[in-house]
């Protein structure tokens, strides 16, 4: 199965020193908007959107559009709008995250435990451009990937705003799949995936970061599994 690419337009240092920032992550419309059209404004950032235009284009733009800590995120909308107006390319509304996870600020533990979910209608057969302002590890991306594939749609790419150190680099290395294989066994692996309803216990959609997390949470299986299931009883995950 071939791995979608990550392209970043622009750094998450860039997007946070702009003054409509917080108010754009809070949900405010207009600011959201001016953030994104000053930050695709670049001779960068312009040659990565014709390139977009160029080779994806019967690709439908599909942002993640989530409840944040801080209020309604509407970055990922006007990502979607304003790369929609700039490609020619269709957009997609009504596919959302139906659950709310607290990704914003928490660790690499918490990230694995608390799954997005998502509803809407896939269109079959049809190449999707998944948008995000944010990448860290590339788990709500591949949660929304897996959603798109598994309803008969496919993923082409993987567009941010900005992304963490390293993490656009999301696609599970050969180096940490045969570690996690080696130390717990792929029968297991999939075992606990399905269990805890990550990816439907697909091992193929987990990113690099959550493999290195896995690898990290216990010396075997079973205390991995304890470890992410105390993590969701500490919360509110649902």
């Amino acid at each position: 199965m071939s791995y979608p690419d990550v392209m970043q337009l622009t750094t998450i240092t860039k997007m946070k020193k702009h003054p409509d920032y917080k108010n754009a992550k809070s949900g405010d419309v207009s600011s959201s908007y001016r953030l994104v059209r000053d930050l695709l404004s670049g001779k960068n950032q312009i040659q990565k959107i014709n390139y977009i235009a160029e080779n994806f284009q019967n690709a439908i733009l599909l942002g993640v559009y989530a409840s944040e800590q801080m209020g309604k995120n509407k970055i990922p909308h006007a990502l979607v709008a304003i790369i929609g107006e700039m490609t020619g390319l269709e957009t997609e509304a009504r596919i959302v995250q139906s659950n709310e996870v607290g990704h914003t600020g928490s660790d690499a533990i918490h990230r694995l435990a608390y799954r997005a979910k998502f509803t809407g209608d896939v269109k079959q057969g049809r190449n999707y451009i998944l948008t995000d302002d944010v990448i860290t590890s590339g788990s709500t991306l591949s949660e929304l990937r897996c959603y798109i594939e598994d309803n008969g749609g496919r993923v082409v790419l993987f567009l941010t705003a900005g992304a963490a150190q390293f993490s656009t680099n999301i696609k599970l290395s050969d180096e940490t799949r045969f570690k996690l294989i080696d130390k717990y066994g792929i029968l297991e692996i999939q075992k606990l995936l399905k269990e805890l309803d990550i990816y439907g216990g697909a091992f193929e959609f987990l990113t690099e970061s959550e493999g290195r997390t896995l690898l990290g949470a216990g010396t075997t299986i079973d205390t991995a599994r304890n470890r992410i299931i105390e993590a969701r009883i500490s919360g509110r995950y649902k």
